[in-house]
């Protein structure tokens, strides 16, 4: 099982592959709704988390102690899903 990072509560089934979490997508028009209905941008990585190895390696962080959480110098913060 490969660590994934995120924002938000997730799912413990969608460890099940790329396809069932493809299915879980927003449409284009759906994005575009979203984004009119709540005035802001839509951002994938809440729908699909990153895997560690997805996650930026040219820019310095450091890894909180107590959730593992990644805290990159440029102010990202990746989450650490459980």
């Amino acid at each position: 099982f490969e660590m994934e990072y995120g924002v938000g509560e997730r799912d413990e089934s969608s460890s099940e592959g790329s396809e069932s979490r493809n299915k879980n997508r927003m449409s284009e028009d759906e994005i575009a709704l979203f984004e009119m209905e709540y005035g802001v941008e839509y951002d994938p990585y809440y729908d699909d988390p990153y895997t560690e190895d997805e996650l930026p390696d040219d820019v310095p962080f450091n890894v909180d102690r107590r959730y593992g959480d990644r805290i990159y110098e440029n102010g990202e913060i990746f989450y650490k899903d459980k």
